[in-house]
């Protein structure tokens, strides 16, 4: 099964550089568990413990309602793209993508499967 991916648009933010989009277009890609090119709240939630984050069910519905900019309810890679550049702040992006990727490599081969 071919999995669908985001289309690389240059989003360029202030302070962040190509190579750290990129992973965190790689992070939410793998966040996007059924593949709709958006992320709802469970997704979301997932996503967030996994990189660290304890986030309280109230907290995660205000995050969604306030980067939640088309009022679909879930958001998508610039959306989610803006709410991570404000959470991760200093943390160092690779590291971060890398310990959320392992998560995923079942078998330490350096993949992943569907």
């Amino acid at each position: 099964m071919a999995m669908r991916r985001t289309p690389a648009r240059k989003t360029k933010k202030p302070g962040l550089t190509e190579e750290q989009i990129e992973e965190i277009r790689e992070a939410f890609n793998l966040f996007d568990t059924d593949h709709s090119g958006s992320i709802d709240y469970r997704e979301l939630k997932a996503a967030m413990r996994a990189l660290g984050f304890e986030v309280k069910k109230e907290e995660l519905r205000k995050m969604i309602t306030d980067i939640d900019a088309d009022g679909s309810g879930q958001i998508e890679f610039p959306e989610f793209l803006e709410m991570m550049t404000g959470k991760m702040g200093e943390k160092d992006t690779k590291e971060e993508i890398l310990k959320v990727f392992k998560l995923f490599d079942d078998d330490n081969t350096g993949a992943t499967s569907s």
